[in-house]
């Protein structure tokens, strides 16, 4: 028994002896194997084990800005800090900042308390390494995954995917590698499969959402939001699709067919004389990548014969923060060939007012936030919004609020100035026929309108 009152396993202790090793041996996943194998058979069938891999997010800062001696330093201090760490039986530093442990997992241990137990120690530990990168903001995102059977390499790929998960949030993480967490990334997997075929069978179609002016009740525009079209004939939403498109870089090719199909739309009305109106296109962030995105998008839409002024590409903001250089080029290209270029979800994210300062951009969409009814939130977005607006007039910018659910907020948001609102209250987003409808009844105004 330790000081503490714990009891001391002399097993385990014994086990940690054998491997006469120092951390800085074990340098790949074979090493680590071959370890954790020997310790395991050992000690089974009386012990259960677990894997734990953890990483020093954004590690790299303290080479940049502290130099790579220092960089050593601190791998170094988080080896030592494993490798004497409770119950840790074999540690690896598999490359980089990635760390791979064998653990000791007592049997009454609870996968919450465990989380828990690390996040503790992992927070601790950085605090005490802080004084030598002042500077520089670190925190460990660690999975761990229990070792059922004698496969170590299915426990390491699990502990591995719980640390990804970790990486989800912005603070030191610990994600144990569950039973639920398992069905859950099979569900995943299949969405994105389907995702994938849908895109491969093209089986994808859009939604139009009205935008509608205030002061008239007119249609003035309208955004096409993609949907997915099961086997079966269900359409999925796109929260259920797109992540997926995005993690595999396929949301390119989606974006492009939508802005395809869009333009198919556009060219059948003005065809037959129809009335149309400007239909924007949500763009992904990954488009910054390619210097001849514009140039592309402007050869598709002038093989529809459609004039620029009918399309409109939208860039979150929430985007912006992570690429504004290429963002800048990409906007620039576009409104170069005479697109209206607009910022989706001002107000989601912490870009602020100086996008107005790096970007020239035609339209400024608010977000939903702005129309909260929290008492606290409403007295800001009462001196926030007639001042974005003011700015944007200065700057020839056009103002639009989405997320309009009621006719309390219309009157809220024209007595604040701002005339253009897309949302539910109008519309929900509708098969094109539908809004044909809406375009050719009442002359172009939306029925709830007053």
């Amino acid at each position: 028994m330790d000081k503490k009152g714990n009891t001391y396993d002399h097993t385990i202790d014994s086990a940690n002896s054998n491997l006469d090793c120092p951390f800085v041996h074990l340098n790949d996943y074979a090493e680590f194997m071959k370890k954790s194998q020997s310790v395991i058979r050992s000690l089974t069938p009386q012990k259960h084990f677990a894997i734990l891999y953890a990483d020093i997010t954004d590690f790299k800062t303290i080479d940049t800005f502290y130099g790579f001696a220092e960089g050593e330093r601190m791998l170094e201090a988080f080896s030592n800090f494993l490798r004497t760490s409770e119950n840790i039986l074999v540690c690896n530093r598999v490359f980089s900042d990635h760390f791979v442990c064998l653990l000791f997992l007592r049997q009454n241990s609870m996968s919450k308390e465990k989380t828990t137990s690390y996040r503790k120690k992992f927070n601790w530990f950085l605090s005490k390494q802080q004084i030598y990168h002042p500077d520089c903001y670190l925190h460990i995102a660690c999975g761990l995954c229990e070792l059922k059977t004698d496969d170590l390499i299915h426990a390491i790929d699990h502990a591995d995917t719980a640390r990804k998960r970790s990486k989800l949030h912005s603070d030191t993480t610990v994600v144990w590698f569950d039973k639920q967490m398992n069905q859950q990334i099979y569900l995943e997997e299949q969405t994105a499969h389907l995702a994938q075929a849908a895109l491969r069978k093209k089986r994808y179609c859009f939604f139009l959402q009205p935008k509608v002016n205030l002061h008239t009740g007119q249609i003035i525009g309208a955004e096409a939001l993609a949907r997915s079209i099961t086997e079966d004939g269900q359409m999925m939403l796109p929260d259920q699709f797109i992540p997926f498109l995005e993690r595999n870089g396929s949301i390119i090719e989606m974006d492009y067919l939508m802005c395809r199909k869009v333009c198919e739309y556009l060219a059948g009305r003005i065809r037959q004389g129809l009335p149309v109106v400007a239909i924007s296109v949500n763009l992904s962030r990954l488009h910054a990548s390619y210097e001849n995105t514009a140039e592309v998008l402007h050869a598709m839409v002038s093989s529809y014969h459609i004039p620029p002024y009918l399309l409109e590409f939208e860039l979150t903001e929430t985007l912006l923060l992570k690429g504004l250089k290429s963002m800048k080029h990409l906007i620039d290209a576009l409104r170069g060939y005479g697109y209206k270029v607009s910022i989706d979800d001002f107000g989601s994210g912490y870009t602020g007012t100086n996008i107005w300062q790096e970007l020239n951009f035609d339209i400024l969409k608010l977000d939903k936030k702005f129309l909260s009814t929290d008492p606290k939130v409403k007295q800001r977005n009462d001196a926030l919004i007639p001042n974005l607006i003011k700015i944007a007039n200065q700057l020839q910018t056009t103002v639009l609020c989405e997320g309009v659910e009621t006719a309390v907020q219309c009157k809220y948001l024209e007595k604040m100035g701002c005339y253009l609102v897309q949302g539910y209250y109008f519309s929900e987003p509708v098969p094109c026929k539908t809004f044909d409808k809406l375009l050719v009844q009442n002359h172009g105004m939306v029925p709830n309108w007053r």
